[in-house]
């Protein structure tokens, strides 16, 4: 139980997969600030740090994923190796995940990497 408590609390965010900075909290039926906690505060975390745009918080310059900063580039193999070193830099940030693997799976005709990561 003291390992789940050292992954922390927080504010649940309504959506956290598709995190644009507008986001809120979500509220309950109380009207109180619904919180996240342990493995799922984890998740969140990442998800958040994923969908963040590296330098886009003045605060913290280093948080985010640098991958937004490559979509433009040619989708080729050493974009998807680019891309998966970005990954795992910004996942390298949140101490409280380790990376186990990152897996691609690129659909050339459609344009899109589907990235599955372990952690």
């Amino acid at each position: 139980m003291a390992e789940m408590k050292q992954l922390g609390k927080d504010l649940k965010l309504e959506d956290a997969t598709f995190f644009d900075g507008l986001s809120g909290p979500e509220v309950t039926h109380l009207k109180d600030f619904e919180t996240i906690h342990s493995a799922d505060n984890v998740r969140q975390a990442l998800l958040i740090r994923l969908n963040c745009r590296k330098g886009d918080l003045w605060a913290h310059p280093n948080f985010g994923n640098p991958v937004w900063d490559m979509l433009s580039r040619p989708m080729d193999e050493n974009f998807i190796g680019d891309a998966t070193r970005g990954i795992k830099e910004c996942l390298s940030a949140e101490p409280r995940a380790e990376l186990i693997r990152i897996e691609a799976q690129p659909d050339y005709l459609s344009r899109q990497i589907d990235f599955t990561i372990r952690y």
